[in-house]
């Protein structure tokens, strides 16, 4: 089972759970705002969850913008060009998942 592929057909996200063994805590995501960049400005930063039960977490993102990094937990992007991005983050323990998709507003260099 992967839960980028199973979780991906849907193709837009928002936010939530989704969960197979009611036995299992769902991870719960840090809260992540939605963000503001001038363009061709680096932002990055970091997402993290809790998982109650204390099982290993996984991180992945959908939607990345063209020359946006998510690894180890971190984004990571230098946008070239002005618009809103929606990105969504996910956790998963392999049993559950939880999600949380943001607006990244890019404006032009002043």
């Amino acid at each position: 089972f992967r839960p980028e592929v199973h979780f991906w057909c849907f193709g837009i996200f928002f936010d939530g759970t989704w969960q197979n063994d009611s036995n299992n805590s769902v991870p719960q995501l840090d809260i992540i705002e939605n963000k503001n960049v001038t363009a061709h400005d680096l932002i990055n930063f970091a997402v993290s969850a809790l998982d109650t039960d204390g099982d290993v977490l996984v991180y992945f993102a959908a939607g990345l913008p063209e020359g946006a990094v998510f690894s180890e937990q971190t984004f990571t992007w230098t946008p070239e060009q002005a618009g809103t991005y929606s990105v969504t983050f996910f956790a998963s323990d392999y049993k559950s998942l939880a999600y949380k998709t943001i607006q990244i507003a890019v404006s032009d260099q002043q």
